[in-house]
C-alpha cells in the first residue's frame, strides 16, 4: 500500500520539535527565513485561516493545542507531558504522520526523468486526504453517551520529499494530521478520534492509487499489476534493488548484530528498531536537482530507457459501465469470500483497485454499489452480502423450526452402563432424548468431547438409523478414526443415506456455505444433525460462523461438558507440580468462561508468565522449548502471526542445532503453499510466468502432487512447460483453480531430528497417509532430496522431494494449534493488535497438559490486547436494515421473531431462497 503510518504518533512537545526538524523539514525544506516548504490543507485548517506555507511557529502551536496565530488554548487537554516513576511521558497525542510514496519504479522515473509524475503525486496525496478527511471524527462523552462524531474535517500539514536517507531517489509525502478537529454539533475544537481514519487506509490508499495508475496510462507508462502492488512494466527487479539501499543498510546492519549478539533476536523486530534508532543525517544541500546526475550515472543504458514512457497513452476504456460491473463482481468475491460482514470502505478499495487505469472515480464506484441492494448495518459503514445472509437465514431457520419435531433420538439408551462421568453422561443423556432436528453439543477445550461422542454414537447404533461421522479436516478426521468414529471430511460427503444421523465434530470451524449445504442434503434425507463443537474457540476460515449462529439465535438448548481434563493433577509426579497443574487448568477453565482477567492472573501466580524485553523474546521462547526437549518432553510453541512463528521457528531450529538435538543438517529445497484466497486462484493477474504450481487434486493427466511451471498466461488459462515426451503445452482452465497452489521454492535447514509441519494431504512415497497440520519428526535425509519421517503415532513415511510441502513445525500459529495437545505450551507474544484476541488466548494457553510459558513484553499490554473478541459480524445482525425482497427475506425474518409454525422437520423451508 502507498500510504503508511508511522509508528511515533504520540510525542511529547520536545519530541515533536525534533521530528519536525529532522523528519519533516530536514535538508533542503528550510528556506533562508526558516518557513518550510510544506503546505496547509483540510477543512480544519481553512477554518483556523491557514493557507499556502507552514511555519515553524505555526507547526509548534499547533503542537502544543494552540491557536496556530492567536496562541489561545484549541483543545481541552493542556498538558502535553506527566511525569511516571520519574520519566516524562507523553499526555496526549500531539499528531499523526500519514506517508504516501508510489513504488519504486515510478519514484525513479519521476525524479530521474518526468517531472509529471511528481505532480501526478501530488494531485494524488490531495485526492487521497480528502477521502481520509471524510472520517475524521471527535469523541462523545456526555450523557452516558460513549462514542464518536464524525466530523469531516482536520487540520494538515504537507511535506513532500524526494530523497531517502541513503539519498536514494524516494518520492514521498507525509501529511502530518494534528489532533484537533472542529465538532459542528457541540461548537468547539475537540481532540481528533483517529479510528475510522485507520479503518479507512486500505480505501484511501485505493484512492492514490487509481489516481497514480490512470495519470500513468494517460502518459504513456505500462504498468504490471497483481491485485495489491504495480511497477512499471518496463522497469527489473534489479534496478529497484539498485536504489533501495536504505533497505540494504537496514538488512546489512541487522545481520551484523544477528551474528553479534542474539541467534534468537526477531528479525522483524530488529529491522524495524534499526530503521528508527540508526538514521543517517542528511547531506543538508541534497536533493533530487544536485544527485540526478549520480543516480544516471549509476544505471546503464539499458535501465535509463526504462524509466521512459514506452507506448502511446492507452485509451479511454470504451465502456466504463461494464468495467465497473466485473470489477464489483471480482471485488465482491474476494471481500467475502471470509467474511459475510465487510467494511464498506473496504468494499469500496476492492471494486476501486479491479478498475487501476481506467479513470473511473470512486464516486462512480459508490453509485454502483448503492443499485447492489445490500443488507447495511444501521449507519452504513458495514455491509452483508446477500449470499452469506441467505446461507445463515436457511441454517437458522432449518434449526428453528426443528425444534422438538422429532421422535427421541434413542431414549431407552442407558448411560449407566457407559464408563462416563455424571457430566458427560449428563450430555449424552440429553443428545439422546433430543426431538430437534439440529441437536448442539458443546465440549470446552480439552474436557474429553471426542470421547463422550463415541458413547452418542452407540446411542444412534442401537437404532435403525444409519450414522454418518464427519469434520472439516483431514487432520481432525484421523483423530476421529482413532477414537473408534468411522469418520470422514465434510467436502467428501456427497449424499447424506435415508433417515442418516449426522454428527459433524468441530462444527465451530465450518462456515456458513458449507453448512447450508450439509443441513440440505440432511432435510433431503429426512436425517437429522448433532453439531458438535466450541464456539469459543477458532471459527471458520470461510464466510461467517455458522454455528454460532444457531446458538444465538435458534433458541436451542445445548449438551454441553464442562469438566477440563487435559490439564490432570493426577499426571503430577510430585504434590508440588499437581497443584501447579490444578492452578493451570484454574486459568484454562476461566479463559473458557471469558474471565481473560482471572485467566492471566492464575498464570502469573504460578510464574508461568516472563516479561521480557521485545528483543530478548524470540530467543527466550527457544531456550524454552529446547529445554523442555532436552527433558523429552513433547512441546510445542504458539505464535499470533505468521511472521513471528518463522523467527521463533528459525531461532528454535538454530539452538537445537547448536544443542545437538539435530544432526546431519542441510539446507534442503521445501515448498511452501502460497496463501490465496480461492476468488484471487481465478484470477490470471495472480499468476506470473515462471511459477509453480502443485496439484491438490487430479486434473487431466495431472496427479495430486505434480509439479508444473507455467510458460504462458491468458486471460482465462495457464499453460504448463510441457513433460519430456510432450509435444506441447497442457492448458489448465481458471475455472478449476480450486485444484492447485502456487507453491514457492524455499531453502530449509533439516536434520535428523528435525521438527517439521506437513502443509499437504495425500500418500508418501509407500502409500501411507499424509495429513495437512501434522508435527512430524525426520529421521533420515536421503540424497535425492526427499526425508523420511516419523509422525506423532510413531509411523516412519519417506516423502520424495515434490512431496517435501512442510515448514519447521516447532512453532505453529494459533489457528494451526487448534485440536493438538502436549505435555509443555510454550506462547510467544509478538504484541500483535490485530492478531491477538479472546479466542486466540484460550486456545493457545489450553494446548498443554502439564506445563506452560508465556513470553511478552508487557502483560498489562497483553491483557488489554486478549479481550479483543477476535470475532467477525453476522449476516443476520445487519437484518433491521434489510431492503425490501419479500423471496429472501421477509418470511424467514417473520421465523426468526415469531413463534413456530406446524412444519415438518424435513420440509426444505427455504427452497425459495
Amino acid at each position: 500500500m502507498p500510504l503508511m503510518v508511522t509508528p511515533k504518533t504520540q510525542l511529547n512537545l520536545t519530541n515533536a520539535k525534533e521530528y519536525f526538524k529532522k523528519h519533516l523539514a530536514h535538508g533542503d525544506y528550510y528556506t533562508e527565513k526558516e518557513t518550510i516548504a510544506g503546505e496547509w490543507i483540510g477543512d480544519g485548517a481553512e477554518r483556523l485561516g491557514l493557507s499556502g506555507a507552514v511555519s515553524e511557529a505555526e507547526f509548534l502551536r499547533l503542537c502544543e493545542g494552540l491557536h496556530p496565530e492567536t496562541g489561545e488554548r484549541l483543545t481541552a487537554r493542556k498538558n502535553t507531558t506527566r511525569v511516571v516513576n520519574g520519566v516524562e511521558q507523553s499526555n496526549r497525542r500531539v499528531f499523526f504522520d500519514f506517508v504516501f510514496r508510489p513504488p519504486k519504479s515510478i519514484s525513479l522515473a519521476a525524479l530521474c526523468f518526468d517531472e509529471r509524475l511528481v505532480a501526478l503525486h501530488k494531485e494524488a496525496v490531495r485526492d487521497a486526504l480528502a477521502e481520509l478527511e471524510k472520517y475524521a471524527a471527535a469523541r462523545v462523552r456526555k450523557k452516558g453517551e460513549q462514542g464518536h462524531r464524525t466530523t469531516g474535517n482536520f487540520v494538515a500539514a504537507l511535506f513532500c520529499h524526494d530523497t531517502s536517507r541513503a539519498l536514494d531517489p524516494l518520492l514521498h509525502t507525509h501529511a502530518v494530521i494534528f489532533n484537533a478537529t472542529f465538532d459542528g454539533v457541540e461548537d468547539r475544537w475537540k481532540a481528533l478520534e483517529n479510528h475510522d481514519m485507520y479503518r479507512a487506509q486500505k480505501l484511501v490508499s485505493a484512492v492514490y492509487d487509481a489516481k497514480m495508475t490512470a495519470g500513468l496510462n494517460r502518459l504513456g507508462y505500462r504498468l504490471r499489476y497483481d491485485g495489491e502492488h504495480y511497477e512499471l512494466e518496463t522497469v527489473q527487479r534489479e534496478l529497484i534493488e539498485k536504489f533501495s539501499k536504505r533497505r540494504a543498510q537496514i538488512e546489512a546492519m541487522a545481520d551484523e548484530q544477528m551474528s553479534r549478539q542474539d541467534a534468537g533476536v526477531n528479525l522483524y523486530t530488529l529491522r524495524d528498531r534499526i530503521a528508527h534508532d540508526h538514521r543517517a543525517r542528511k547531506i543538508s544541500d541534497a536533493n533530487a536537482d544536485t544527485l540526478r546526475a549520480d543516480w544516471l550515472r549509476e544505471m546503464n543504458a539499458a535501465e535509463r530507457a526504462s524509466l521512459r514512457p514506452s507506448a502511446l497513452p492507452q485509451p479511454p476504456l470504451l465502456d466504463q459501465n461494464a468495467a465497473l460491473e466485473r470489477a464489483v463482481k471480482v471485488a465482491h468475491d474476494l471481500t467475502f469470500e471470509r467474511k459475510s460482514v465487510v467494511k464498506r470502505s473496504e468494499l469500496e478499495a476492492a471494486i476501486l483497485r479491479e478498475t487501476f487505469g481506467s479513470g473511473i472515480k470512486i464516486e462512480s464506484v459508490r453509485s454502483a454499489l448503492a443499485r447492489e441492494n445490500f443488507a447495511e448495518s444501521a449507519d452504513g459503514g458495514e455491509l452483508a452480502s446477500r449470499e452469506g445472509l441467505r446461507h445463515e437465514l436457511s441454517v437458522l431457520t432449518a434449526a428453528k423450526l426443528g425444534r422438538n419435531r422429532l421422535p427421541p433420538l434413542n431414549e431407552k439408551f442407558d448411560v449407566a452402563k457407559t464408563s462416563l462421568d455424571a457430566e458427560q453422561c449428563e450430555a449424552v443423556r440429553l443428545i439422546a432424548n433430543s426431538r430437534d432436528f439440529i441437536t448442539l453439543f458443546r465440549g470446552a477445550a480439552g474436557t474429553g468431547k471426542s470421547y463422550t461422542l463415541n458413547f452418542v454414537a452407540k446411542a444412534v447404533r442401537e437404532t435403525a438409523a444409519p450414522l454418518v461421522v464427519l469434520a472439516p479436516q483431514t487432520s481432525q478426521v484421523r483423530d476421529l478414526c482413532k477414537d473408534g468414529l468411522d469418520a470422514h471430511t465434510l467436502a467428501s460427503v456427497q449424499s447424506i443415506p435415508d433417515g442418516a444421523v449426522v454428527i459433524l465434530d468441530e462444527a465451530g470451524q465450518v462456515g456458513a456455505r458449507q453448512m447450508h449445504d450439509l443441513v440440505q442434503k440432511v432435510q433431503a434425507a429426512a436425517g437429522r444433525l448433532i453439531l458438535s463443537g466450541d464456539t469459543r474457540q477458532h471459527g471458520a476460515v470461510e464466510a461467517s460462523d455458522a454455528l454460532v449462529t444457531i446458538e444465538r439465535y435458534a433458541g436451542l438448548k445445548a449438551a454441553e461438558i464442562r469438566t477440563i481434563r487435559r490439564q490432570d493433577p493426577a499426571r503430577a509426579a510430585s504434590e508440588k507440580e499437581a497443584a501447579r497443574i490444578a492452578s493451570y487448568r484454574d486459568a484454562v477453565s476461566a479463559a473458557s468462561e471469558g474471565d481473560l482477567a482471572k485467566s492471566l492472573k492464575r498464570l502469573r501466580q504460578i510464574g508461568a508468565v516472563e516479561v521480557v524485553h521485545e528483543h530478548k523474546r524470540v530467543a527466550a521462547v527457544a531456550a524454552a522449548v529446547v529445554a523442555d526437549l532436552k527433558e523429552k518432553n513433547s512441546v510445542l510453541a504458539v505464535s499470533q502471526t505468521r511472521a513471528d512463528a518463522a523467527a521463533v521457528n528459525e531461532a528454535i531450529s538454530a539452538a537445537c542445532l547448536e544443542n545437538g538435538l539435530i544432526k546431519k543438517a542441510r539446507l534442503m529445497d521445501t515448498l511452501v503453499p502460497k496463501d490465496m484466497l480461492a476468488a484471487e486462484k481465478r484470477l490470471a493477474r495472480s499468476y506470473r510466468v515462471g511459477d509453480e504450481i502443485q496439484f491438490i487434486s487430479k486434473y487431466g493427466a495431472n496427479r495430486a502432487g505434480d509439479l508444473r511451471k507455467i510458460v504462458h498466461i491468458t486471460e482465462g488459462a495457464l499453460l504448463l512447460e510441457p513433460r519430456p515426451g510432450e509435444a506441447k503445452a497442457a492448458r489448465l482452465s481458471l475455472k478449476y483453480a480450486e485444484k492447485w497452489n502456487i507453491v514457492n521454492r524455499r531453502k530449509t535447514l533439516l536434520g535428523v531430528g528435525s521438527q517439521v509441519q506437513l502443509k499437504l494431504n495425500g500418500k508418501a512415497v509407500g502409500g501411507e497417509s499424509l495429513v495437512n497440520g501434522e508435527i512430524c519428526t525426520v529421521t533420515r535425509l536421503f540424497r535425492n532430496g526427499g526425508v523420511a519421517i516419523r509422525d506423532g503415532d510413531g509411523k516412519f513415511k519417506k516423502l520424495a522431494p515434490h512431496q517435501m510441502v512442510l515448514l519447521p513445525g516447532y512453532c505453529v500459529t494459533s489457528y494451526s494449534s487448534q485440536g493438538k495437545s502436549v505435555e509443555s505450551v510454550v506462547l510467544s507474544d509478538a504484541g500483535s493488535e490485530l492478531a491477538t484476541h479472546k479466542k486466540g488466548w484460550y486456545v493457545s494457553i489450553s494446548r498443554g497438559r502439564r506445563k506452560i510459558k508465556i513470553f511478552t513484553p508487557s502483560a498489562k499490554d497483553l491483557l488489554k490486547r486478549i479481550h479483543n473478541p477476535g470475532e467477525d459480524k453476522l449476516a443476520v445482525e445487519m437484518l433491521p436494515k434489510l431492503p425490501p425482497a419479500p423471496r429472501e427475506g421477509a418470511a424467514l425474518v417473520q421465523h426468526l421473531h415469531s413463534p413456530l409454525s406446524p412444519q415438518n422437520h424435513s420440509q426444505k423451508v427455504t427452497q425459495n431462497l
